[in-house]
């Protein structure tokens, strides 16, 4: 039963200001103390509130209050508060907006408008700061009325900055209009927050508005939380009850009301309906044309139709190199192909093989300015550069990628090289492979090199894996470690997890470049969770003694699968940064809600932003922090961003980060947890994936359990694609048969 009451904050716990979500302990009119949580904007100690929720029983913290929503009391009075508190006026934040209010009350928009000089009576105004409040008054005054209902529906500040930034003095209107724009067009408003104000504002519960944005948000998520590129219906229909129907068994009249919703989709063209399979109409484009351009490519006249073997032999012998005969396979095959994949692990000769096709094109006529190296991300690129002495670029900069107008080359304009090489194709997602194979021209030769038995893409798809499953591309598996490599354990252990033999992996610590930490043996006595707590003590005592060793911060990368726990990315990244960046009156930071950024913090980007030219996973350090100005400087590979507080969500430290975060990358040292309380990310291509990231040295610290665990489970989550179909045809081209998992 929903109740109402009036509350004062006596101890906020959590905030996160992007999405208004606070948890905290308060009092009400009883003089009755609980834990409260919910939308609410950023609150502190003091603030009253009138909230309306369901009591509720928290198996760890007891009875607590979940809102459902609220309202600040005397809101009309307080708006100028709320305005003030939103940052929209420059140089004022939540703490110097309480002091001015409290000094002037129901005075204070008087003396904003007619005797701002006032304001120089309140500490921490000074004449500079005043001139700039000043100006930002007058720029932003009139948004007082859309703030303050903003932030009664509990959308936090930075959101609400957000949602101007994008509508302008119009966002009020076009909230009200359609809410669930709030779930598309602002990051970090997801349908759940955009249907309660939606509900709140009357929208009925079945309204055909409300079902479609519902749908929508299904596949959406789908899409970019698991990599499916359609939902089966019957399991579309079942998620979206669950998500618009909470807490209700499924029924018949509400699965109708779905269905309908669904053909009224399909017959607008929003989505696709392939025998029961249900696509969101982009990612149903993208997969079809993907499959259509690859055949396009592998139709095409093929421009070296002879040996190359003497021309092998030549390289061999000008670079003393014997190359086995699984690698003169994959030079003929890129050579002698229109499309073709080369794949294997760490230590196989992938990137001495790139080299040879690449010298060997050119020896054959191809000219330097008509070779394409891309990766997906700017790190991979760079490492492709690195080890060919030729440009390499992103996919989006190869391209031509600009915010709002998309990629320059594409069907329309394509390219004109002769041979592309994308490295890290197991990164590929659906949306880029199309992009990329559209904008080549037929004369073009595309050599896919990757890594299957890493994770598959952020995004929707699982392209490499359904190209090599299909039958009908040339593929060649490298398998093979060679000798630059034989005397690494970091390669030969990472080759045991991906053939599922723990037996072979070396975990005696007698290894120079490998070294395992048994926290369970140590402490066979605990409780997973207490476990949890030494292991990350483990990993920040490796860390030091690294640092005692020599070893530079910069060096060491923190890898775990999961965000929360003792030894997730939130926890391991406060404690490192303490350890390695401590707080100090030399140094500027700011705190954002629950993160604390400091100069010389080292963070990751986690979303791409084509404006900033900044891609999800790309790691920089704060160069400097303008509190007045809501400002921060980030250092990325040698150019300086800028950064809104507002856009802060985007940001984390990156002294830990999830090893999804980590594809493409490369470190001199990893660290990584493997432990049972991470139960549901032990998979073999997890723990690949992450101990490839290491070039000198990788640390293993958890449970032998865990560790077994993870190196079985060869059972990765399927997706839900199509790809694989519709690229096989009645005569596959022959390939090399690769052992993959099913799902893999």
């Amino acid at each position: 039963m929903i109740e109402e009451m009036q509350i004062n904050i006596l101890t906020v716990f959590f905030t996160e200001p992007s999405q208004g979500f606070s948890i905290f302990k308060c009092i009400n009119d009883k003089k009755e103390e609980f834990i409260a949580k919910g939308h609410v904007g950023e609150v502190s100690r003091g603030d009253e509130l009138i909230i309306w929720g369901e009591w509720e029983n928290h198996k760890k913290y007891g009875q607590q209050v979940k809102i459902t929503r609220f309202k600040v009391p005397g809101v009309a009075e307080k708006g100028i508060l709320a305005f003030l508190q939103s940052g929209f006026v420059s140089g004022i934040g939540p703490s110097l907006a309480k002091e001015i209010y409290q000094k002037y009350k129901e005075d204070t928009v008087n003396i904003f408008d007619k005797n701002p000089e006032k304001l120089l009576d309140v500490k921490g105004i000074g004449k500079k700061k005043l001139e700039k409040i000043k100006a930002s008054w007058e720029e932003n005054k009139t948004r007082q009325e859309a703030v303050v209902k903003f932030q009664e529906w509990g959308i936090g500040p930075m959101t609400i900055q957000k949602i101007f930034k994008k509508w302008g003095d119009n966002a009020l209107n076009v909230i009200q209009s359609n809410p669930y724009l709030l779930a598309w067009k602002i990051d970090n408003v997801g349908f759940l927050s955009a249907d309660k104000i939606a509900l709140n504002m009357g929208i009925p519960v079945d309204a055909s508005d409300r079902i479609q944005a519902g749908l929508k948000y299904t596949l959406q998520e789908a899409a970019t939380k698991e990599g499916h590129c359609y939902l089966d219906r019957q399991d579309l229909c079942k998620i979206a009850h669950g998500l618009l129907w909470p807490n209700k068994e499924m029924e018949a009249k509400n699965i109708r009301i779905i269905t309908n919703e669904i053909e009224d989709l399909v017959n607008g063209g929003f989505f696709v309906d392939v025998d029961g399979k249900i696509y969101n109409k982009p990612v149903y484009d993208d997969e079809t044309n993907l499959a259509k351009n690859t055949k396009r490519l592998l139709k095409g006249e093929n421009p070296i139709p002879y040996s190359i073997d003497s021309m092998l032999q030549e390289y061999e012998n000008k670079n003393n190199i014997a190359f086995d005969v699984t690698q003169k396979e994959a030079i003929r095959s890129a050579l002698n192909n229109k499309v073709c994949i080369i794949t294997g692990g760490p230590g196989t000769g992938k990137t001495t093989i790139v080299n040879a096709i690449l010298t060997i094109s050119k020896q054959l006529g191809v000219k330097e300015n008509k070779i394409g190296l891309v990766a997906p991300t700017g790190r991979a690129a760079k490492r492709l550069e690195e080890s060919t002495k030729l440009e390499g670029k992103t996919i989006h900069r190869y391209l031509g990628f600009s915010p709002g107008e998309g990629f320059s080359h594409n069907d329309k304009n394509q390219v004109q090289d002769d041979i592309i090489v994308c490295d890290e194709a197991s990164m590929l997602d659906t949306y880029l492979a199309n992009s990329l194979l559209s904008a080549l021209p037929n004369k073009a030769r595309l050599l896919l090199v990757g890594d299957v038995y890493q994770l598959p893409s952020v995004g929707a798809g699982n392209v490499l894996r359904d190209c090599i499953r299909s039958g009908s591309i040339p593929v060649v598996e490298l398998n093979t470690i060679h000798r630059q490599d034989e005397g690494s354990w970091i390669t030969r252990n990472a080759h045991a997890i991906k053939d599922g033999q723990i037996k072979k992996m070396n975990l005696t610590n007698k290894a120079n470049d490998f070294f395992w930490f048994d926290v369970a043996k140590k402490h066979p006595d605990l409780e997973t969770s207490e476990r949890s707590v030494k292991l990350q003590e483990t990993l920040l005592n490796a860390f030091q003694s690294l640092l005692k060793r020599g070893y530079k911060p910069d060096d060491m990368q923190v890898l775990t699968p999961m965000y929360k726990t003792p030894i997730g990315v939130g926890e391991l990244n406060n404690k490192l940064q303490n350890m390695l960046n401590p707080s100090s009156p030399s140094k500027h930071e700011a705190k954002i809600g629950f993160k604390i950024f400091r100069v010389g913090d080292r963070v990751m980007q986690l979303k791409n932003d084509y404006e900033k030219d900044v891609f999800n996973g790309d790691q920089g350090k704060i160069r400097s922090i303008n509190i007045e100005d809501n400002k921060m400087f980030i250092n990325f590979n040698g150019t300086l961003v800028e950064y809104d507080f507002s856009d802060t969500d985007q940001l984390s430290l990156a002294y830990a980060c999830t090893i999804h975060k980590s594809q493409g990358s490369e470190y001199p040292i990893a660290l990584i947890p493997v432990t049972t309380s991470h139960f549901v990310m032990l998979q073999r291509n997890l723990l690949y994936t992450g101990v490839t990231r290491a070039k000198q040295m990788c640390v293993l610290a958890g449970e032998t359990k865990a560790l077994a665990m993870a190196v079985k489970n060869n059972k990765p989550v399927n997706r839900n694609t199509n790809l694989e179909y519709l690229l096989q045809n009645n005569q596959p081209t022959k390939c090399q048969e690769l052992n993959l998992a099913p799902g893999m």
